[in-house]
């Protein structure tokens, strides 16, 4: 039964370190799937504050430089996910 009681208590701080996880990764999920309409929003609305004359060529040309931008923004989560699993493989095996 002690065994029992070691893996129950393993699997527990396992399930917290796992809600941690999940937690952090939909926190910047959202940040990072919502940044490039706030990149925009905040953009008009500086030049707006700054007295910047918006036309219609500058505000297509920026939303066309937001539009290629997106898909590398919307990477970027899996891409750090990917890479903080990569880090705690390595350990794992180096403690092996």
């Amino acid at each position: 039964m002690k065994f029992l009681s070691k893996i129950i208590q393993l699997r527990k701080l396992e399930e917290v370190w796992l809600k941690k996880y999940l937690v952090g990764s939909a926190i910047v999920r959202f940040l990072f799937f919502n940044a490039p309409t706030f990149v925009a929003v905040v953009t008009f609305g500086a030049c707006v504050l700054l007295g910047i004359p918006l036309e219609s060529g500058k505000i297509l040309a920026a939303l066309a430089t937001f539009r290629i931008l997106q898909m590398p923004i919307y990477s970027l989560p899996d891409t750090i996910s990917m890479i903080a699993q990569t880090k705690v493989s390595l350990d794992r095996i180096a403690a092996f």
